[in-house]
């Protein structure tokens, strides 16, 4: 199954919060994760791939304080920002992700965006035809996937992953996404949020 990049928020049998950020691509592959202290990126091994996609290197993690921004473009930098500056993480999140809108490449490419605290997360999507927010809060053991393009690409209002074990990548369906790149791995542990690049 192809997703495209995916969004998965969730906790696991043991209570833990977790958050990915995944990347599957076809055109272009040779991309990694890159963790520095709070905040993570999405790079190309090659530089001049930019020039050819500029969608294709960005930051996809930050953690501002308690809440942990995750998405699949440049809307985490200025979601991220807002939170900064005292604006509530539903407000940050709906504001940039609409005003931003879907990727203006030759796919028409989705937004997706999550703000979490751990506890609940605010998860949305901006595309060509649709724009959906909704507030998620899973129990222990449950997780909300949220694709860019196949079965997962509606914006989940119930719990639709199983998180059983300790890596959320090996879970159902993630484990069976094709064209795998990188991924963030984020777990909410001792009150702060640690980012883990998948390559």
């Amino acid at each position: 199954m192809y997703v495209g990049r995916f969004l998965l928020f969730g906790r696991t049998e043991e209570g833990e919060s977790v958050a990915v950020y995944g990347v599957c691509s076809r055109s272009f592959p040779d991309r990694r994760a890159k963790v520095s202290g709070d905040t993570a990126h999405i790079v190309p091994e090659d530089p001049e791939d930019v020039i050819e996609n500029p969608y294709i290197a960005y930051t996809c993690a930050r953690v501002v304080d308690d809440h942990l921004v995750l998405t699949n473009g440049a809307q985490t930098v200025p979601i991220a920002d807002k939170l900064e500056d005292g604006v509530p993480p539903r407000e940050a999140l709906i504001s940039v992700t609409f005003a931003m809108d879907y990727e203006h490449d030759e796919y028409g490419t989705p937004r997706i965006s999550l703000v979490t605290d751990g506890e609940s997360a605010w998860l949305g999507k901006a595309a060509r035809d649709e724009v959906t927010f909704v507030r998620v809060e899973p129990g222990d053991g449950e997780g909300y996937l949220l694709s860019v393009y196949g079965e997962y690409s509606d914006v989940p209002r119930e719990p639709n992953v199983v998180l059983s074990g300790d890596d959320p990548l090996s879970v159902e369906p993630v484990a069976s996404f094709d064209h795998f790149v990188c991924a963030v791995v984020a777990r909410r542990t001792e009150d702060e949020w640690r980012l883990e690049a998948r390559n």
